[in-house]
């Protein structure tokens, strides 16, 4: 990391880590949210009760603080699962016994397990960003409320395209968000900006299209798969559907990818043009300072979580997950719908965020 974009770190991402759900001071990620230890033990406790049996006495909206965080379990957990908590990620006592009776390790194999002193307050305070940026144009709930219009049709309206149009919108707007929040895009000079935005949009957008597929778990349902086969064509969701059964569960993973791919330097398959490459290699110089600190934060947290040897795993299949999407992308440019729209967002962002 370079002195400039060490001080745009530093200047951006020092505040402490504070709990989303009521404010506290957070003790890093617990169930894929950056919560206070009190708000994780809450959730442990009551994430597998149904929202029946919690009630509100009041109208179902009181407000979380640290001072009235007890005072509304049924608000609490709604707003936990608001933020994301996963109660798929709690594990049963009988889990928990199964898996905790292994046979005693030596000490030197031990060595390279979760190495907790990597993960540094400006590590985390970075994540914190970044989940706070995808957190913050958070397209899921939009999703699933088109996806609520979407059913309400007579069912000869379900294969027409305009469903697929709106996700990819939604999912478009995603990424303008991303960059037009973040001071690393605003620290390059134009012709990186525009490189970017031109080069990263189509597979960034179906990236991020598949985690969000993969969250609503909608895209196996037979007539929201029809809308996108009438826009992309059946061979293309057919291998979108395969790719997405090998997605990573941890949705930090995926928001840091998401991150990795928006700040690379070039995201779309290489057709050589020495001008054009030659114009390109100081765009590249700055992207791959930026991509590098995404890149070291990935594998930093990749670590964290699993420990040395899973986190090689895990990063591999990553990487294998982004380039087979890739792959797919680069087959769509010759659809003639699905390049229009991806060509308008790009004008349309160079306008906002350039110009």
């Amino acid at each position: 990391m370079t002195t400039y974009h060490r001080k745009i770190t530093k200047r951006m991402f020092s505040s402490p880590l504070i709990c989303y759900i009521c404010g506290d001071g957070a003790r890093g990620i617990n169930f894929d949210v950056i919560t206070c230890m009190s708000c994780k033990a809450f959730f442990r406790r009551n994430a597998l009760r149904s929202l029946n049996v919690l009630r509100c006495r009041r109208k179902s909206n009181c407000e979380i603080t640290i001072e009235t965080r007890k005072n509304c379990p049924a608000c609490r957990l709604q707003k936990c699962l608001k933020f994301g908590m996963k109660s798929k990620l709690i594990r049963l006592n009988s889990q928990a016994l199964t898996q905790d009776i292994q046979l005693p390790r030596l000490r030197p194999l031990s060595l390279l397990q979760n190495d907790y002193s990597t993960f540094t307050v400006d590590h985390w305070n970075l994540l914190s960003n970044v989940i706070n940026v995808c957190n913050e144009y958070n397209i899921i709930n939009d999703i699933k409320c088109l996806l609520i219009e979407y059913y309400s049709l007579p069912v000869r309206l379900r294969i027409k395209p305009l469903t697929a149009l709106s996700y990819m919108n939604k999912s478009l707007s995603t990424i303008q968000t991303i960059l037009k929040r973040s001071p690393y895009f605003h620290s390059l000079s134009l012709n990186s900006r525009r490189s970017l935005i031109q080069n990263n949009t189509y597979l960034t957008t179906n990236l991020n299209s598949i985690f969000v597929s993969s969250e609503i778990d909608r895209w196996n349902n037979m007539n929201f798969s029809m809308s996108f086969n009438t826009l992309l064509g059946t061979d293309c969701v057919t291998q979108f559907s395969a790719i997405l059964k090998r997605i990573d569960s941890n949705s930090i993973s995926m928001k840091l990818m998401l991150f990795i791919i928006v700040f690379s330097s070039n995201c779309s398959i290489v057709i050589f043009n020495n001008q054009q490459n030659l114009k390109n290699k100081s765009t590249s110089i700055e992207l791959i300072q930026i991509q590098n600190i995404f890149v070291t934060l990935l594998w930093k947290y990749l670590i964290y979580q699993y420990g040395y040897t899973d986190a090689i795993r895990r990063y591999c299949s990553l990487i294998k997950f982004v380039l087979d999407i890739l792959y797919e992308t680069e087959k769509l440019t010759n659809n003639e719908i699905y390049h229009q729209i991806l060509n308008t967002f790009i004008v349309q962002t160079e306008n906002l965020l350039i110009l």
